[in-house]
């Protein structure tokens, strides 16, 4: 349903992770400090178009607006 997709990534000690779209509704439990995150735009089209049921711009802005795009440098950007 959403545009935003996982991202698995290798950290420092060679250990996978794999970091998962966030959004207003679950932030603070999802987003990680390590992963730079960018807003998907197709979920941002996709909520504009399907404003008028009400659920679709709710799940994707509320669960799943910025997805994860590549690991912070060692200068925290």
């Amino acid at each position: 349903m959403s545009c935003a997709e996982p991202k698995t990534f290798t950290d420092n000690n060679g250990k996978k992770f794999t970091a998962v779209p966030y959004g207003i509704g679950n932030e603070t439990s999802v987003k990680l400090d390590t992963v730079v995150y960018q807003i998907s735009s197709g979920n941002v089209i996709w909520s504009i178009i399907g404003c008028e049921t009400i659920v679709v711009p709710v799940v994707l802005v509320g669960y799943q607006l910025w997805e994860p795009v590549r690991l912070k440098d060692k200068n925290g950007k």
